[in-house]
């Protein structure tokens, strides 16, 4: 992934999250893991 000194990340956003964060709002908490 490191490469020619640049560094890629990619990032897969979804609408539900799979945590208990205290930042998401209620509805996007899928409870499902």
């Amino acid at each position: 992934m490191l490469e020619n000194n640049v560094f890629s990340v990619s990032w897969i956003l979804g609408r539900f999250c799979n945590y208990d964060c205290s930042y998401c709002w209620p509805y996007a908490k899928s409870k499902v893991v």
